[in-house]
């Protein structure tokens, strides 16, 4: 019945469109709502030929293909997490 009449709540409905400076919320929530395991961070810092520090940041979850995860790069270790996050969320909207 509640399928036929529209009912169901989506993953959109639980959190919303996919938003890149929103991800790490918006993973944290499907987490809280049970719908997958606590998304985990793993962090290591690099450089390029000008010093410039280069973050990669790995979004993973255990309940995903044996913990494997999206790996991101970015300058900013901030910028790397939320995009990490945003690629896992994507994942799960099926986007």
């Amino acid at each position: 019945m509640l399928e036929q009449n529209n009912l169901l709540n989506s993953l959109i409905d639980e959190i919303g469109k996919a938003d890149v400076d929103r991800a790490i919320n918006q993973l944290q929530e499907l987490y809280q709502k049970g719908y997958i395991s606590e998304p985990q961070y793993t962090f290591s810092e690099k450089y390029d030929k000008n010093g410039n520090p280069i973050w990669e940041c790995t979004c993973f979850l255990d309940s995903l293909n044996n913990g494997q995860g999206f790996v991101v790069c970015d300058c900013s270790k901030k910028q790397a997490k939320k995009k990490a996050a945003y690629e896992m969320v994507m994942l799960y909207l099926g986007e």
